[in-house]
């Protein structure tokens, strides 16, 4: 059910707890369980998902800007994070973050 908001959410494999997922959704439940079903090539490996934690954004821009932080974070070179950054990723002056790199 969407709601306005826009979410940023962490999930956790129950059956290989250390694998993670970030993702942004604005219906949490109907992205779950599409996770759950396999229909994310990213999660399908390791079922059943747990969402762990999750943001809920109004402004859209800004639920993405703390998305690409995690790609950034996850993707590593530095080159990445600067093009993100220099691409003018839609929220990210506007939430006054500085990638550390």
């Amino acid at each position: 059910m969407p709601t306005g908001f826009h979410y940023v959410y962490l999930l956790v494999s129950l059956e290989e707890p250390s694998r993670h997922y970030v993702g942004i959704t604005s219906d949490l439940k109907a992205r779950l369980e599409k996770h759950n079903e396999g229909g994310c090539p990213h999660t399908a490996k390791y079922p059943p998902w747990r969402i762990e934690t999750a943001i809920a954004f109004s402004d859209k821009a800004k639920a993405i800007a703390i998305e690409s932080l995690d790609e950034c974070a996850k993707n590593g070179p530095r080159a990445l994070c600067e093009r993100t950054r220099e691409a003018g990723t839609p929220g990210w002056p506007a939430l006054g973050y500085s990638a550390r790199l």
